[in-house]
């Protein structure tokens, strides 16, 4: 997909030209829960390109083996991510993009791309994951949360006093841009000192006042 100037964008909805904007630095950090794949549908493709590197997690072991392939300088983890430890059943399509925790959601996607195989996932919340594997020094600039069905507790689980993110992109279903206060994610991040800037059909980006 090609952006702006001729910028090509990975994102599936174009999130990542925004994000690279409001992240000019030639590096910088990025963690991505739920990364699904290092160039299809990636909001952090566009940054490791530039020259970041970061942490990629995701429940679908197929996914880790292709990050570990095209990104071996970065932090490859398969785990699913959420509020707590434990442990999950998770349906792993085909297409990847469409895996899923949620059975509802997995039962939708079943008649449009074949039934799922369905695993048992380790869980383990996000902060806890950046306490064990954020590099010594680094801080996290960007962090996207695409974690189908999820997302809330991914959002639950985090440390934000230790870990709080510059810019953060996170997928808001059912999200009424007329309206958002009603949306519980949207209320959590503005009370932990986010500001909404733009919503890209279901994937929310914020910006932390406080780096702006």
């Amino acid at each position: 997909m090609a952006g702006a100037a001729g910028q090509v964008s990975f994102s599936q909805f174009g999130e990542d030209m925004l994000v690279s904007q409001l992240l000019p630095q030639a590096h910088g950090f990025y963690v991505d829960a739920g990364a699904h794949d290092p160039w299809r549908y990636s909001n952090t493709a566009l940054l490791h390109l530039r020259g970041w590197r970061g942490i990629n997690i995701d429940a679908d072991d197929r996914a880790i083996a292709r990050f570990n392939d095209a990104r071996p300088g970065d932090i490859n983890l398969h785990c699913g991510v959420g509020s707590e430890a434990g442990e999950m059943s998770f349906a792993r399509f085909a297409d990847g993009a469409v895996n899923s925790f949620d059975t509802e959601i997995a039962a939708q996607q079943t008649s449009a791309f074949g039934a799922p195989e369905v695993v048992r996932v380790r869980i383990e919340p996000l902060g806890a994951i950046m306490a064990q594997h954020l590099p010594a020094g680094v801080r996290v600039d960007y962090l996207n949360i695409d974690c189908e069905g999820l997302d809330f507790e991914v959002l639950q689980g985090h440390d934000w006093e230790r870990f709080a993110p510059a810019v953060l992109t996170v997928e808001l279903h059912g999200l009424n841009l007329a309206t958002p206060e009603q949306n519980q994610a949207y209320r959590f991040l503005r009370d932990r000192g986010y500001l909404f800037r733009a919503h890209y059909f279901c994937t929310s980006i914020f910006h932390l006042i406080s780096a702006l």
